[in-house]
């Protein structure tokens, strides 16, 4: 299997996704393994079982509407996962590993995609085009809040 190392601000990903193993092919998984610096976080859209290698990292997920119904819409489920734990992230859910330690955090990720894409949702929302006027009205702002938002992620 040919290995594709990933570097990205904050930490590596090292790939076994279809195009690094063939025999990956309709089998409908992928792995990741994740070493993560403290402070940095990740999403991706697609359900994720991950076991903690080391460290400890804050994780989470926040689940949808759900028809409006407020006992379970846009819930945060989060804990500490710690070395030998496990934990799941639901499909399409917006979730989020975040290291709050001091040392590098490692995790092995299976993905439930054979060919997974990896989207980072600042890039996807402020790199990507979008009408402007568009994101305004989706995150509530008027045109000054929102160009002090997206000055944070231009830098």
């Amino acid at each position: 299997m040919t290995r594709l190392t990933l570097s990205f601000a904050g930490g590596v990903g090292t790939l076994a996704f279809l195009k690094e193993w063939p025999a990956l092919n309709t089998q409908g998984l992928s792995l990741l393994r994740l070493d993560i610096n403290p402070g940095w976080h990740h999403q991706s859209p697609y359900t994720q079982l991950i076991h903690r290698n080391s460290g400890e990292m804050y994780t989470g997920f926040v689940t949808n509407n759900f028809g409006n119904d407020p006992t379970i819409s846009n819930k945060l489920y989060a804990k500490v996962v710690k070395k030998g734990e496990a934990f799941i992230f639901p499909r399409v859910l917006l979730h989020f590993q975040l290291n709050k330690g001091k040392v590098l955090a490692s995790s092995l990720n299976v993905l439930n995609s054979q060919n997974p894409g990896i989207q980072l949702m600042p890039s996807a929302l402020f790199g990507s085009g979008l009408d402007r006027e568009m994101l305004e009205k989706s995150f509530f702002m008027n045109a000054t809040q929102f160009a002090a938002l997206e000055n944070i992620f231009e830098e």
